[in-house]
């Protein structure tokens, strides 16, 4: 990092985060542990809090693709509510977000956050695969 403290929600990390909540609360992590999908039958806190890592890193963190097709909206969209759900989340005020227009002004600022977060994640890929290339290079010589 840069040597600074995380002073706003928007920068900090959920890993981070997660681990910290299970062990400042002192929770018992499930049999699969801190980082795999707890069991289905496990409906532990703890349980639900790594269910919402996955899900924001496989839905957001490591994403190639933003395109989903509308079963496969309505899946996460039904896996993601659920999760928030047991957290504690209001099911009424959840569902209403579903169908909850943006205003405009929003939307906007939203859309340009996405294309500046496209156009690092494309610079972050290009220098990878430039690094990739040279070290194929360094190993063939």
């Amino acid at each position: 990092g840069n040597g600074r403290a995380v002073d706003t929600s928007e920068t900090f990390d959920i890993s981070l985060l997660s681990l910290l909540l299970g062990k400042l609360c002192k929770m018992r992590p499930p049999r699969t542990g801190w980082g795999k999908e707890p069991p289905p039958n496990d409906k532990s806190t703890i349980a639900w809090i790594i269910r919402f890592r996955l899900f924001r890193n496989r839905q957001y963190g490591h994403i190639r693709n933003t395109a989903l097709s509308e079963k496969e909206f309505e899946d996460l969209w039904g896996e993601l509510s659920q999760i928030l759900i047991n957290l504690g989340g209001n099911p009424d005020t959840i569902s209403q977000r579903k169908t909850q227009t943006i205003d405009p002004k929003e939307a906007q600022k939203y859309r340009k956050q996405l294309e500046e977060l496209h156009k690092q994640d494309s610079k972050v890929m290009e220098l990878l695969n430039e690094n990739i290339q040279r070290q194929t290079e360094a190993v063939k010589r």
